[in-house]
């Protein structure tokens, strides 16, 4: 089984390159590899829900912004104090 929610990759890229950032900062930003943004780009790979949200923080946008539109909203999902 494959889990994971295919990001756009247009979206992603786009939103890369408006945060200025190479697909080597945006990796260690995330804590993968420059070759899994390289997949991600590329549509060749699927992203956690970690992943999603650490990309979410890195490029200051949302979800639905990098085309997954299978989530919640990330208010809708965490604990509030």
């Amino acid at each position: 089984m494959n889990t994971g929610h295919d990001v756009n990759p247009e979206q992603l890229r786009a939103a890369r390159l408006a945060a200025r950032l190479t697909p080597a900062e945006l990796a260690a930003l995330i804590g993968r590899s420059r070759g899994y943004v390289y997949h991600l780009e590329r549509g060749r790979r699927r992203a956690s829900l970690a992943t999603i949200r650490a990309l979410e923080d890195a490029l200051n946008t949302t979800a639905a912004n990098l085309g997954i539109n299978d989530l919640p909203a990330r208010h809708e999902t965490e604990d509030t104090p």
